[in-house]
């Protein structure tokens, strides 16, 4: 081989050479060159994320309620390993789900890893809030709480990310989006070890999430809590009748929601979630039981609506504690001889009522349970909340067939039993309807929300809409409530206050699995309602004996701020 073909062998090596360095070159400058930029980054630039508070929650008094407080989560660094870190911190992790070892350390374990960061490599310590609810089980089932967020919620929650904390129950779930602030970040310089050596560029700060001014009164609360302390379960709503406004919304038992945040242990759930009482149901929106005689107010408009009855007309049979229904007798609490409606009313004579309520026929009954909107939900601002069950023909004929049942079905209904099931949020509506009138209001519990630099961001507004029903009849409703407490045989005498007129209706409903529930419910004063009140007490007796004297308590701390 000569020297020419040597060289022209040795230029062509060369030149193939260069051209597989320059093309890997342009491959890794141009077409991943970003990547790998990116790649370099990530090994000297860490970046911090800076969870955002959620935002504060007050009463209508401007009563902090719910807060963040500040807390520390230990994260694993990129590409370390766990198996030596539980005993060197004295820590359990229970799971490792995005990085995350363990939230809210104590104080006293963060100093130590602060303390002994050159000898724990590769954790990091992140500051994160976490949700403090005052006043515990007394607002449990108001502000509910917050959580994790889930697998299946992160589905359809795309803006979250895996660990987040949402709203779960509550406000807290049903203004999550108005409660939850925005993360900001930190970019801090690292070596090849990761550590770190200090801050890379200036990052964003955290925006705080919008606070929630409530309409409930805390004070007002506590009262109802302590009214209802003597019993185990039960349950009291307080409504202005002029606007809807919730003043007061207890569900007895509760729980506190401090629990569950930022995770609930496993033997506080179990505890919780197997309370025979129930602590976790919401017995003020979800819990449904028969209303007993306060539906005789119902029945009485619309005996007067189908011109059946008016204020002094009288039934055929007088109660003899009780009257016979085909071949049963059906009783009433205590022999009250012949009376009219409006003694009917005041003394809660069922077997006034039975006939009535034979003479309406169930159509009549379930149409002017309806004209309340009884069979609807409330539309309160919380995520849950129960319809009422308002039986009609058709409903009879589709659960027990056209001949499995009898017309003494009306009677029963005429008097709040059987089928029928209302909520006790359903009630203090249909109370706050009569105390003002005729009109529905749907009940609300956020007034405003507003921003952390102070703009208003939501309103809430106050929808009204009038019951088709004749002026007269809710006058004469209102006249039969305030003789039930000011009445000498009134049934609802015990809740009396002195200087302020309250009108009210008693109710007892049987309980076929124990003792009977206790209902009263109340408007005052009377000229110019401004709380329509509901006390439901289960298993506890007799409404007259049980809810009303709890009503007068919580009455004469609000208009005398006597306990």
């Amino acid at each position: 081989m000569d020297k020419d073909t040597k060289t022209r062998i040795a230029t062509f090596v060369v030149i193939v050479l260069f051209t597989v360095l320059f093309a890997r070159l342009f491959w890794l400058q141009i077409v991943y060159g970003k990547r790998y930029e990116r790649l370099s980054m990530e090994n000297c630039v860490k970046q911090v994320i800076i969870k955002a508070p959620r935002g504060l929650i007050y009463d209508s008094k401007k009563t902090i309620l719910a807060e963040t407080r500040p807390s520390y989560t230990l994260y694993l660094a990129k590409g370390e390993k766990i198996s030596y870190l539980e005993d060197s911190l004295n820590l359990e992790f229970q799971e490792l789900e995005d990085k995350r070892l363990v939230r809210d350390i104590p104080f006293h374990t963060v100093c130590m890893i602060e303390e002994r960061r050159a000898n724990i490599p590769g954790v990091d310590l992140v500051a994160e809030p976490v949700r403090r609810t005052y006043f515990a089980d007394t607002l449990s089932h108001i502000i509910g709480y917050v959580g994790q967020i889930s697998k299946e919620e992160l589905k359809t929650m795309k803006e979250y990310t895996a660990g987040d904390i949402i709203g779960k129950t509550g406000i807290e779930k049903q203004y999550e989006k108005y409660l939850k602030g925005e993360n900001g970040a930190n970019y801090l310089e690292v070596d090849a070890k990761g550590k770190e050596i200090g801050i890379f560029s200036p990052g964003r700060q955290p925006i705080l999430g919008n606070n929630i001014y409530l309409s409930i009164d805390m004070e007002l609360q506590k009262m109802c809590a302590k009214a209802m302390s003597g019993y185990k379960s039960g349950a009291v709503v307080a409504i202005n009748p002029q606007n809807g406004r919730v003043l007061a919304y207890y569900s007895r038992p509760g729980f506190d929601p401090n629990y569950f945040s930022p995770c609930i242990k496993e033997d506080i759930w179990r505890k919780l979630s197997q309370d025979p009482n129930f602590p976790l149901f919401d017995r003020a929106g979800k819990g449904r039981y028969p209303p007993a005689s306060v539906f005789k107010l119902v029945v009485t408009a619309a005996g007067i609506e189908k011109d059946l009855v008016s204020e002094h007309s009288y039934m055929d049979l007088s109660c003899k504690e009780g009257i016979p229904i085909g071949n049963k007798f059906y009783k009433c609490w205590k022999k009250h001889g012949r009376l009219d409606l409006l003694d009917a009313i005041i003394q809660s004579c069922d077997a006034y009522f039975y006939q009535l309520g034979m003479q309406l026929g169930i159509k009549n009954i379930a149409t002017y349970a309806r004209v309340f909107e009884l069979d609807k939900k409330t539309g309160i601002d919380l995520p849950e909340e129960s319809e009422g069950l308002i039986p009609d023909e058709e409903w009879y004929n589709s659960h027990y067939g056209k001949k499995g049942w009898s017309r003494g079905v009306a009677a029963n209904l005429a008097v709040g039993q059987g089928e029928i099931l209302l909520t006790p949020l359903r009630m203090a509506t249909f109370i706050s309807t009569i105390a003002n009138g005729g009109i529905i209001y749907p009940p609300t519990l956020v007034d405003s929300i507003v921003s952390y630099n102070g703009k208003r961001v939501f309103t809430n507004t106050h929808h009204d809409k009038k019951v088709k029903l004749d002026g007269n009849t809710i006058a004469f409703l209102r006249e039969a409530m305030l003789e039930v407490v000011q009445n000498q045989y009134g049934t609802g005498r015990a809740a009396g206050i002195q200087a302020v007129k309250v009108a009210g209706k008693t109710g007892t409903a049987q309980n076929p699995r124990g003792k009977d529930h206790a209902w009263f419910a109340c408007f005052a004063p009377y000229d110019n309602p401004t709380i329509a009140l509901v006390i439901f007490v289960e298993n506890a007796g007799m409404g007259g004996e049980i809810a009303a004297p709890t009503a007068r308590k919580i009455l004469m701390y609000v208009f005398q701020k006597r306990e």
